[in-house]
């Protein structure tokens, strides 16, 4: 392995570069708020890697979270995707609205509760 030079001139390039990465960054991972969904009446054997693999063909997911009891860890037949963005969102809302046939499952953008103050 040989070490790059470190001249004046590419330090200034490097952090340039970081200081370029540090603003872009927060854009690239943090989600759109208002691009969480909510979903009730998942089976009580959903897992997150089911929903994930759901819900993925309508865009980037963030993350993927199912209420659980904490003493017994079982599903609490609700759960959340969070896309990166609310337009892939609304792609899953519509087209999985009315799914699966023989229960479906109530979808809809999350609107957190307002805290009391």
């Amino acid at each position: 392995y040989a070490r790059p030079a470190t001249t004046p001139a590419t330090l200034d390039a490097r952090a340039q570069v970081g200081a370029e990465l540090r603003t872009m960054l927060p854009a690239l991972t943090k989600p759109d708020p208002s691009s969480n969904v909510y979903i009730y009446g998942i089976p009580a054997t959903c897992t997150e890697l089911n929903l994930f693999e759901c819900f993925a063909p309508y865009g980037a997911i963030y993350s993927v979270k199912i209420g659980r009891d904490p003493n017994s860890g079982e599903c609490k037949r609700f759960g959340f995707v969070h896309y990166m963005k609310q337009e892939d969102a609304n792609n899953a809302i519509s087209a999985l609205s009315g799914y699966p046939q023989h229960q479906p499952w109530q979808i809809r953008l999350h609107t957190p509760k307002q805290r009391q103050v």
